[in-house]
């Protein structure tokens, strides 16, 4: 329920939820959440949410806009995620205007409140809440939980895998600076990668593919963690006791919907944040990132209500193809097929037949999955269990 003040209206949602998940549900609600503009607002606030409850404000060195708030590295003096420009303060004498996320105030999970607009807006703006459990923390596509204490990295992977979670994987300087920036000033968390046969791979088997790296500071172990500036450290003693950081993909698993990862300009009723293809009946989803196995790609695609691309004719293959040439971030992407396109019962993954061939290089010993070549357009067969990127396709709205 909405209750009125002034010229706001505010709604006090008691689940508890990290700053991210909380501004993503009052965004959903139609407003943000609350900014502080005068000591009887605060009053007012706090009396609403009752006694000695702590919860969230709309105030952080987040960088929001319409759609998305992220953290962009270093200090940055603190704003409203409404824009508010208020004068209003009221800090505690230990705290300051001025911050890194590696302060304790941003991790912690508490009750958070109010959306100050009356009437619930709709469009692009309208995110889902993140579905982490209670005390996990979203950023992107992931949930994060802070260990309590210090863990050797076996014991550390012990206590992500009892809570359905793993020790982090890192494909980004940004998810890499988002680690750093929210451990305890201090201390250092494993990640999710040990050496193996004298390689490196992540926790779910895939190669080691981030760049910024060390492994000339330590020697003689086969594990790893973050430190300063958010370069992961190798070859660190795995039997030390480190802080623990785990990651598990958020409830219902990653929802695209922002158009820096898709290529899409705008927002559409048809497509939300998927490409929209303006003559046809369907969306489509390019994940550039070479990051999936054939299977796991299509079980991804399917977890959103689409299948991975079937491609009927050559108008649709050219716009496919436009748009993956400027993502492109690997040879080739996975397609919907897993069978010989000569089977005379063979067809997409998605049922359809293969009405439209293009040019197939490989040869079926070399592997049966069908794959999307970004520099040529045409189609080769790939061993299904290698990495790659893929195209998602789905029916839009009302078609």
């Amino acid at each position: 329920m909405w209750l009125g003040h002034g010229t706001s209206c505010y709604k006090k949602m008691e689940v508890p939820n990290g700053w991210l998940g909380a501004w993503h549900h009052c965004v959903s609600e139609g407003g943000n959440l609350v900014s502080i503009t005068s000591s009887a607002e605060e009053n007012f606030v706090k009396a609403t949410m009752g006694g000695d409850t702590r919860f969230w404000l709309g105030l952080s060195n987040q960088k929001c806009d319409k759609v998305w708030c992220r953290f962009e590295g270093g200090s940055q003096k603190l704003t409203w995620s409404d824009g508010q420009t208020t004068t209003h303060r009221n800090w505690a004498s230990n705290k300051l205007e001025r911050l890194t996320l590696k302060g304790e105030k941003l991790k912690q999970v508490f009750l958070y409140a109010d959306c100050p607009t009356c009437s619930p807006k709709f469009g692009p703006a309208v995110l889902k809440t993140s579905d982490c459990d209670d005390g996990n923390f979203l950023y992107g596509d992931h949930c994060y939980l802070f260990g309590p204490i210090a863990e050797t990295q076996e014991d550390a992977e012990k206590f992500c895998v009892a809570r359905g979670a793993h020790l982090p994987r890192i494909h980004s300087k940004r998810d890499a600076q988002f680690l750093h920036d929210h451990f305890k000033k201090g201390s250092a968390p494993w990640v999710g990668l040990k050496k193996k046969a004298n390689n490196y791979k992540w926790n779910d088997g895939t190669a080691l593919d981030y760049e910024d790296l060390n492994d000339r500071s330590y020697s003689g172990g086969d594990c790893a963690l973050i430190l300063a500036g958010a370069r992961v450290y190798l070859n660190y003693r795995c039997r030390a006791t480190q802080s623990v950081i785990c990651q598990t993909a958020k409830r219902g698993g990653w929802r695209p919907q922002l158009p820096p990862l898709v290529g899409q300009p705008d927002w559409t009723e048809k497509c939300d944040w998927w490409l929209d293809h303006p003559s046809g009946d369907f969306c489509y989803l390019v994940i550039p990132q070479p990051t999936k196995t054939w299977q796991e790609a299509q079980d991804h695609c399917q977890a959103h209500q689409g299948n991975l691309l079937s491609i009927a004719d050559s108008h649709e293959q050219d716009f496919v193809y436009g748009h993956v040439q400027s993502q492109a971030q690997a040879s080739s992407l996975w397609l919907g097929a897993d069978v010989s396109l000569d089977d005379d019962d063979g067809k997409w993954i998605d049922g359809s037949s293969f009405t439209f061939k293009r040019h197939c290089e490989g040869d079926a010993e070399g592997g049966k999955c069908l794959s999307l070549l970004t520099g040529s357009s045409d189609w080769k067969r790939d061993k299904c269990d290698n990495m790659k990127g893929y195209v998602c396709k789905k029916r839009g709205k009302g078609k």
